[in-house]
């Protein structure tokens, strides 16, 4: 556990409370990441003028993860659902290391030496060279890379969610009868769209309708 003498505490407390002040930029963000965009990219393309970059990508890492409320910050959900940002993680990681290894190029043809010395600053540099070289899922459009981040969660088993469903389960929501009940409205949301199968779940639905408001609102503002 980090102590608040410890200057990682006050780094954390900054990304956190930073990650806080970019909620109403959640989906934004979150739509960035499902197309491929790293933290960096993010950074540059949503926030250059920010000169802390270190805690900056922090607070985007935590926007998409969410907050449990220690260390004096106020809790919050993430953007996107933990399943879902696992697979979208793991994504970006074998991307990023395949694209290399074909290449021959960066850290695969580096002694265990030069490779110890590229993990320490090779992060702060990957983003934004593969960005300008338009290489790998940088070079696809916006809606090309939309659809294929739709096909590997197909490939994976994962059911999106349809605006249809969002906008059912916003209304449910919103009764006497479902409201704060998300494990009954789960089940009638399955029963309606899923045959009765247990596709959706209180947390993932939760969630799912704290982004869909989000978006709403960003909409109407």
């Amino acid at each position: 556990m980090v102590k608040r003498n410890d200057i990682r505490y006050a780094g954390m407390v900054l990304s956190l409370k930073l990650a806080r002040e970019l909620l109403p930029r959640a989906s934004e963000i979150a739509s960035r990441y499902r197309s491929g965009n790293s933290y960096e990219q993010i950074a540059d393309e949503l926030f250059p003028e920010n000169p802390y970059r270190q805690v900056l990508y922090s607070a985007l890492r935590k926007v998409l993860h969410g907050h449990s409320g220690e260390i004096g910050v106020e809790d919050f959900e993430g953007a996107i659902p933990k399943e879902e940002l696992y697979e979208l993680e793991r994504m970006h990681k074998a991307h990023n290391g395949s694209r290399l290894h074909l290449e021959g190029r960066g850290i695969h043809r580096l002694t265990r030496e030069e490779r110890a010395q590229a993990g320490r600053v090779g992060g702060r540099i990957s983003g934004s060279k593969s960005l300008e070289e338009r290489k790998g899922i940088h070079a696809l459009t916006k809606e090309e890379r939309a659809e294929n981040s739709r096909r590997l969660h197909q490939s994976r088993g994962l059911t999106l969610w349809t605006d249809e469903e969002l906008r059912t389960a916003d209304i449910y929501a919103q009764t006497p009868e479902y409201k704060r009940d998300f494990s009954s409205l789960a089940n009638r949301i399955n029963a309606e769209y899923h045959d009765g199968q247990e596709v959706r779940d209180a947390g993932t639905l939760r969630s799912a309708l704290a982004r869909y408001r989000r978006s709403k609102k960003q909409i109407n503002a």
